[in-house]
C-alpha cells in the first residue's frame, strides 16, 4: 500500500485473511455493506460509551493479526474497491467488540464513524468520532495517530465542526505522520490539509503554498496515485489566481478519467466543476451527473462528497438557464436540483457553519431559475451573510456576483453594481486574480 499498488495489496490481504479464517467477499455488493454494518449495530445494542471505552486488552493473536492486515488494506480498498472498504471496517470493529482493545482501538471508532457517514447515518457517527478523540492519547496507539487524524480531518469533523477544524486535523496528521514515519498517511493528510484550506476560504496564496508542499511530500513517498488525486486542486488554485490560463474546454469532459479510479476521477471532476461554477461556464448536465456518481462511490462520507453536491447543483441550474437548453434538459436538471436541495438543507440544519450558506445559495439559484426574483434576492442576501459569518469569502463573493446578475436582469443597474463591487472585493481578498479579471471583462461597460 505504501507504493500505491493497491490491487496487489488487496489481493494479498484477502488471501492472508482467508488463511487466518476470515472470509471476505472479493466483489462485495451494497447488500454486503448493509449486512456487515447491521451486524455491528446489533452487537452494539445496549452498550454504553463507558463500556466501549474500557474494553479489556486484546490477547487473541489471530484477532490482532487480522486487524492489522485489514487496517493495512483499508486505504487501498477505499480507492480501488469502495464497496470492500466499509466491510473491512465492520469486520475489524466486530473483532474489537469480541476480543477487546488494541493499539488501533481509537482508530476503530473513527473508521466505523466514517462507514456510518458513507451510508448517511451522520448523527450516529458523531458518537464514534467522539469516542475516538477520547481514546486517541492511548500510549500504545501513537503509530496509528496519522490514520486517526486523516479520518477526522477528511471524513468526520466537517459534519459537526467548522471546515477550518478539518484543515487543522489534517495539518496535525502531517506532523504526527512524519514523527512515526508513516509516509502514506503523511501524504494523505498533507493533501487533505491543502484541500480543506481551499474549501474553508483560506487565501489562495496560502493554499497554493500548502498544495506545493503537499506535492513534495507525496512525491517523496512515491505515492503516484495520491499525486493524481492532488494535482487537480493545485491546478484549480493556480487557475483562479491567474498563474495558468483557464482551459478552453473546461466545461466539457473529454474522457480524461477513463483510466482513473472513482476516487481519482472524483477529485478531477470536483475541481473541474469548481472552475465551471466560479467562471460561469455552461456545461452539460452530464458533468454534474458524473461528479456525483464518482464521488458517491469513490469519495463517500468525505467533505469532497458534500461539496460535490453544491457544485453539481449550481452547475445544473446554470445549464438549465442556458438559452439553448431544451425543455427536456430543463426538466431533468430541475428534478436533479430539487432532490439535492433537500440534502443540502438537511446538512445545513445539522452543521450550519459549513453548509447553511451553500444550501441558501442553491435555494436562491433555484428560485431565480423559477422566476421568483424577490424571494431569490432574499436568499442571496442570507447566503452572503451566512458565508461571511463563517469565513467562506469565496462563496460570499459568488453569491454577491449571482445577486448582481439578478438585479441587472431586472434592470436595476444601481443595485446590481453594488453587489458586483462587493463580489470583486471578495474575490480580490481571496486572491482570485483571474476571477477578478474575468468579472471586470464581462462587466467592463458598467465598471467603466
Amino acid at each position: 500500500t505504501a507504493r500505491n499498488e493497491y490491487p496487489k495489496a488487496i489481493n494479498a490481504g484477502l488471501e492472508i485473511c482467508r488463511r487466518l479464517g476470515m472470509s471476505l467477499p472479493a466483489s462485495p455488493t451494497l447488500l454486503d455493506i448493509v449486512w456487515n454494518i447491521g451486524q455491528v449495530m446489533w452487537k452494539l445494542r445496549g452498550r454504553t460509551d463507558e463500556e466501549l471505552a474500557s474494553l479489556p486488552r486484546m490477547t487473541d493473536e489471530r484477532a490482532v493479526r487480522l486487524i492489522r492486515i485489514m487496517t493495512a488494506m483499508n486505504s487501498g480498498a477505499y480507492v480501488t474497491q469502495p464497496y470492500l472498504w466499509p466491510i473491512l471496517i465492520s469486520r475489524t470493529f466486530i473483532l474489537t467488540l469480541r476480543h477487546g482493545r488494541g493499539p488501533t482501538h481509537a482508530l476503530r471508532f473513527a473508521w466505523f464513524g466514517t462507514a456510518l457517514c458513507a451510508v448517511g447515518a451522520y448523527r450516529t457517527a458523531v458518537r464514534f468520532s467522539r469516542l475516538s478523540t477520547r481514546l486517541m492519547d492511548a500510549p500504545d496507539g501513537a503509530a496509528f495517530l496519522p490514520k486517526l487524524h486523516h479520518a477526522m480531518g477528511q471524513f468526520l469533523a466537517h459534519w459537526r465542526e467548522p471546515m477550518t477544524r478539518s484543515a487543522e486535523w489534517c495539518r496535525t496528521g502531517v506532523i504526527l505522520g512524519e514523527r512515526v514515519e508513516d509516509a502514506e498517511f503523511t501524504g494523505y493528510c498533507h493533501m487533505g490539509w491543502a484541500k480543506a484550506s481551499l474549501e474553508a476560504g483560506t487565501p489562495l496564496g496560502e493554499v497554493r503554498k500548502t498544495c506545493l508542499n503537499a506535492l513534495e511530500t507525496i512525491r517523496a513517498a512515491g505515492q503516484r496515485g495520491t499525486e493524481v488525486m492532488h494535482r487537480p486542486t493545485l491546478d484549480a488554485v493556480e487557475t483562479l489566481m491567474g498563474l495558468v490560463p483557464l482551459p478552453e474546454n473546461i466545461a466539457r469532459d473529454q474522457g480524461e478519467g477513463a483510466s482513473l479510479s472513482n476516487a481519482q476521477n472524483g477529485f478531477r471532476l470536483l475541481d473541474k466543476a469548481r472552475l465551471v461554477c466560479f467562471f460561469r461556464k455552461q456545461g452539460p448536465l452530464s458533468l454534474g451527473d458524473d461528479l456525483l456518481r464518482v464521488t458517491t462511490i469513490g469519495l463517500p462520507a468525505t467533505f469532497y462528497f458534500s461539496i460535490a453536491h453544491y457544485f453539481a447543483a449550481l452547475g445544473w441550474l446554470l445549464a438549465v438557464r442556458a438559452p439553448g437548453a431544451s425543455p427536456w434538459a430543463k426538466a431533468v436538471g430541475l428534478l436533479r436540483v430539487w432532490r439535492i436541495r433537500w440534502t443540502l438543507s438537511r446538512w445545513g440544519r445539522s452543521c450550519p457553519q459549513n453548509f447553511e450558506h451553500r444550501a441558501l445559495l442553491v435555494e436562491a439559484e433555484w428560485l431565480r431559475t423559477l422566476g421568483r426574483r424577490s424571494r431569490a434576492i432574499r436568499r442571496y442576501e442570507q447566503a452572503v451573510a451566512a458565508a461571511r459569518e463563517y469565513g467562506f469569502v469565496q462563496d460570499a463573493a459568488l453569491a454577491s456576483e449571482l445577486m448582481a446578475e439578478v438585479h441587472f436582469e431586472a434592470g436595476d443597474e444601481k443595485g446590481g453594481l453594488t453587489h458586483l463591487l462587493s463580489a470583486l472585493e471578495g474575490y480580490a481578498a481571496w486572491g482570485a486574480g483571474a476571477k477578478v479579471e474575468d468579472l471586470r471583462a464581462r462587466h467592463s461597460r458598467r465598471l467603466g
